[in-house]
């Protein structure tokens, strides 16, 4: 089954280098002006530019989270992306769209 949702969701409020995010794609995310490719194994990726279109390919793995805060950016995962913190494993800017036939998942918060 496919799920194609549109969503908004609220922009980071601090700097990506502020919550120890990357702030360029690592390993296996490649970048060509707003189009980021990710294959293989990824420990995560950040961008602030807006109107990015991320594409998390099939057999792809991103360790860590995914972020995207520039508004009316776009994702399409059909691997996985997976969070082991208490961190949200995606977090797009406002406008995004997110295209997911993969995986997306993250530990869930608790509290003591």
């Amino acid at each position: 089954m496919r799920f194609i949702s549109k969503i908004r969701v609220a922009a980071l409020a601090v700097p990506a280098g502020t919550l120890g995010l990357p702030a360029l794609a690592l390993a296996d995310c490649s970048t060509s002006g707003t189009t980021v490719t990710c294959t293989g194994t990824t420990s995560g990726f950040s961008t602030t530019t807006a109107d990015t279109a991320i594409t998390v390919n099939s057999g792809a793995t991103v360790v860590g989270p995914l972020a995207a805060s520039g508004d009316g950016s776009t994702l399409t995962n059909a691997g996985t992306i997976y969070e082991s913190s208490a961190v949200y494993a995606v977090q797009m800017g406002d406008d995004a769209t997110v295209t997911n036939t993969g995986t997306i998942s993250s530990t869930p918060w608790t509290t003591a």
